[in-house]
Order: C-alpha cells, then sequence, then structure tokens
C-alpha cells in the first residue's frame, strides 16, 4: 500500500516502526554544518574583533535607513525579545503537546529554547566584543555583541518549530514552512543590522549556532526518548496501514 505522505517515511531499521523525523544523518549534517559556519566565524572575532567586512555591511545597512520604514522595523525587531519569545515557545509547546498528546515537544522546543540563551551568554562573555558605536543604534541593547542573541534565538526557534511540526505535514507542507521559517529567521537577522545594534558576523554566526542547536536537541530527543520514534500521533495512520 502507498505509503502515506503525512508521515516522515523514514523507517527504523529491523523494527517497522515510522520515524517522524528528517533522518538522523540529515539532522547530524545540520549540526556539523552550522557549526562550521560558526566556529570560524568566532576564532576571527577572537583575533580582530573589527574588521572591515563587518564595518563595511554594517554601514550599508545603517545608510540604508529610511524614516518611515525604521519605526516598523524596530517593532518587529523588539517582537523577538526574551518575553515575547517566551510567549512563542509556551504557545507552540502547549499546542504541540495537545495535537501529538505527548510531552516530546517540550523536551524538542523548549529544551531547544533553554539552551539556546545559555550558550549565547556564555560565548558573549567569553568573546567580549563591543557592539557597533551607540549614537548610531535604534534601540538600546547593554550585551555584548557576539553572536547576535536574537539572530540564534530565532534561527533556534524557527528550526525546533518546524522540526516539530515535521510529523504532521505533507512533504509540500514541510517545504513550505522551512522557508516561511527560514525567511523570518533572515528577516530578524536583518533587523538587527538594520537598527545598529550588531555587526554581520554576529548575526550569520548567530544563524549558524541557533539551527545547529536545534538539530542538536532534535536529534538527541530522537536518540534518548523511546516514544518519540513511534508515530506523530496516537491518532495518526498506523505503520503499515
Amino acid at each position: 500500500m502507498k505509503e502515506d505522505s503525512s508521515l516522515a517515511g523514514q523507517e527504523l531499521e529491523g523494527k517497522g516502526q515510522l520515524l517522524p523525523t528528517p533522518a538522523p544523518s540529515r539532522l547530524l549534517a545540520l549540526v556539523l554544518a552550522g557549526l562550521a559556519v560558526f566556529l570560524p566565524l568566532w576564532l576571527l572575532n577572537l583575533a580582530s574583533p573589527v574588521n572591515a567586512f563587518d564595518q563595511g555591511g554594517w554601514r550599508g545597512f545603517v545608510d540604508a535607513r529610511q524614516v518611515g520604514f525604521s519605526p516598523w522595523v524596530i517593532a518587529f525587531t523588539q517582537s523577538f525579545n526574551t518575553m515575547p519569545m517566551v510567549a512563542y515557545v509556551l504557545v507552540a509547546v502547549g499546542f504541540f503537546c495537545f495535537y501529538y498528546r505527548s510531552f516530546w515537544p517540550l523536551l524538542t522546543l523548549g529544551g531547544t529554547m533553554i539552551i539556546s540563551p545559555l550558550t549565547v551568554s556564555l560565548i558573549k562573555n567569553l568573546t567580549d566584543r563591543p557592539r557597533p558605536p551607540l549614537d548610531l543604534r535604534l534601540v538600546e541593547e547593554h550585551t555584548f555583541s557576539f553572536p547576535s542573541g536574537h539572530a540564534t534565538s530565532t534561527a533556534a526557534f524557527c528550526l525546533a518549530l518546524a522540526l516539530t511540526a515535521y510529523p504532521a505535514l505533507s512533504r509540500g507542507g514541510r517545504r513550505l514552512v522551512f522557508f516561511l521559517l527560514g525567511l523570518l529567521a533572515l528577516a530578524v537577522a536583518a533587523s538587527r543590522l538594520y537598527v545598529g545594534v550588531h555587526w554581520g558576523t554576529d548575526v550569520i554566526a548567530g544563524l549558524a549556532l541557533g539551527s545547529a542547536l536545534a538539530a542538536l536537541v532534535h536529534l538527541l530527543v530522537w536518540r534518548f526518548y523511546p516514544a518519540r520514534r513511534g508515530g506523530p500521533s496516537p491518532a495518526g495512520p498506523a505503520a503499515g496501514a
């Protein structure tokens, strides 16, 4: 019988169970790709906190500001501050725990969004990189610059959300969700440059780090939480149906 497209279609070897997640090898590849981008940028900023690439990119965003557009960008970027993000995570966790009748979304989404800010805080303090000039910032920030906390947390949330929704979506739905959430993460990252509180390598590193963390948490949940591997939901089609 033709396999239901709403399931991931991955089969646990020798067990005949449907695996509602991208293949673990793909998750591992995401982790490694994210680290491959993040680590060189971290080393670059440890060695040279001020560089021509960052200076030019930041200046380009500042020079592109439009008076009528700036208030909208400020409102948008602040909608991904800590408290709004907490609200988004709680709503998403509650919805998916109810939908799947399981607590594994609490681990994938909640775990990602706990680890992400802790990791950012540690790296910020280890790197100690100053932010761009204060007089050209449109919003106030008081922590160090590298990596961007907004870019990291948004990338982590968007990827964790997409991976958590994965079992409930058709193949086309997955592609659409990944695409739209990817655009959202990029838009938040760009907004941090526009409001003048980050350098380019801050947001690029943040996007890479957040993606790596989300993929790593999802991979660990798949590996160590057995109920995660049994199917998308109690109401979903049975394996082999």
